[in-house]
């Protein structure tokens, strides 16, 4: 399957729902997570794994999604894997274009469901 090529995520929300429903989908696929609830550990995080995809909260608490998004692309090993940028709120068109400049997709977590979003790292495993 398209899954092999993603061995490692890392996941960025404050939700522990959220968290725990990525963690899921990946596990159930051979994948291994990094899960945190904040920007905080990013940076560590990236420094001692290379991941295969980034699965990232827009708004958070702490550290904005745009904020994980450069930390990601300061890293020099982890600087080219796509990422998903995740919204609880609603986004403007504009946002949502200057989002994907710098990401893979963009998905809203209200109409977030497990199917699209196997279908969103599906999509990233094949770039």
């Amino acid at each position: 399957g398209n899954m092999d090529k993603i061995k490692r995520i890392l996941i960025v929300d404050d939700e522990k729902l959220v968290r725990g429903i990525v963690t899921k989908i990946a596990q159930t696929r051979g994948a291994e997570v990094v899960a945190l609830p904040n920007g905080q550990n990013v940076k560590e995080a990236l420094e001692k794994s290379v991941f295969d995809l980034a699965v990232v909260d827009l708004l958070m608490p702490d550290a904005s999604g745009w904020d994980v998004v450069k930390m990601i692309k300061a890293d020099q090993n982890n600087r080219k894997m796509p990422i998903v940028i995740l919204t609880g709120t609603k986004i403007s068109e504009e946002e949502k274009i200057r989002l994907l400049q710098e990401v893979n997709a963009v998905a809203s977590k209200t109409s977030f469901s497990l199917q699209g979003f196997e279908y969103i790292v599906d999509s990233c495993s094949t770039l």
